[in-house]
């Protein structure tokens, strides 16, 4: 099981919760989930734990956090700025990207 596969499970978790009234049907982010449910364990009974070392294990299921959340900021309407995202970017240079 990889990561992308992961994440689309927890949408479906985050979609039956939000179809059952547990949690908004807009969430701002991944982090917000935690006011309504253990956000943590959403997606876990798909991971084999033995197959992935304790690192790569949880390497990938913040890979698959990141892709819920931008999923639900996305749905929400409210991505980053792409000023913002390249901020983070070791190689972006803002005076060469305005030419």
């Amino acid at each position: 099981m990889n990561y992308f596969e992961v994440a689309e499970q927890i949408k479906q978790e985050i979609m039956a919760m939000m179809s059952t009234g547990k949690c908004p049907e807009l969430l701002e982010s991944f982090n917000e989930l935690h006011d309504y449910c253990d956000a943590n364990m959403l997606g876990q009974n798909l991971w084999d734990v033995g197959e992935h070392s304790t690192e790569n294990y949880i390497d990938s299921l913040n890979e698959a956090h990141t892709i819920v959340d931008r999923w639900l900021k996305a749905r929400r309407g409210i991505l980053e700025s792409a000023d913002h995202i390249n901020a983070h970017n070791p190689w972006y240079n803002p005076i060469l990207s305005e030419n």
